[in-house]
């Protein structure tokens, strides 16, 4: 028990080194208006690239932060984007009724692509794009429809009856909540209790 007691004394009384704050310190924050970004009041998602630079999905699209200058990119239609994600610096982002890429040209300036557009019409019609995942060389991009698997340049729909609500990714396994059926789990079946 002595034990138990020294080592928790000791636990408690480390400690922690961070940046260096004195009582009446405050971290290094800035704080942004849309005013001063020129874009949306909203922003949904942040991620930020290997090379430092921040990317925030906005409601009027794809801002770039580079500690200094603030820029906006659009995606098609001008529509809100939701999420975001990085990979192989490929700038992957879902927005309304739409999900694609960012692409560089020569020039470094962000061109956006959809992958929504190779969809069959009956698909089409899937809302927002909340989340995107990564497995491997797989993306989940999860709408309230559908969850869209995205490999190999190819798109695999996995859809229910039920609505589709908030997702989530542990341990590469996906999990999605149905509205009034449950907690499921994307199996290459599909989806399952």
């Amino acid at each position: 028990m002595s034990r138990i007691l020294f080592l928790l004394f000791l636990v408690l009384n480390i400690t922690v080194l961070g940046q260096s704050l004195d009582q009446n310190s405050v971290p290094f924050i800035t704080n942004y208006t849309a005013e001063e970004y020129s874009a949306g009041i909203q922003n949904w998602d942040i991620t930020q690239a290997n090379d430092g630079r921040m990317y925030v999905a906005n409601n009027l699209g794809l801002l770039q932060f580079d500690g200094d200058n603030w820029k906006q990119f659009q995606v098609k239609y001008g529509t809100k984007l939701r999420s975001l994600l990085i990979k192989d610096e490929m700038i992957y982002a879902g927005s309304q009724n739409d999900f694609g890429y960012f692409e560089s040209d020569m020039t470094g300036q962000l061109h956006y692509i959809s992958l929504a557009d190779s969809l069959p019409i009956n698909l089409r019609g899937f809302d927002e794009t909340w989340k995107i995942f990564e497995d491997s060389d797989i993306l989940y991009f999860c709408t309230f429809n559908e969850i869209f698997e995205f490999s190999n340049s190819q798109i695999r729909a996995h859809g229910s009856d039920f609505p589709l609500e908030i997702s989530f990714q542990i341990d590469h396994e996906l999990y999605v909540q149905e509205w009034g059926k449950g907690l499921s789990q994307l199996t290459p079946a599909g989806l399952k209790l």
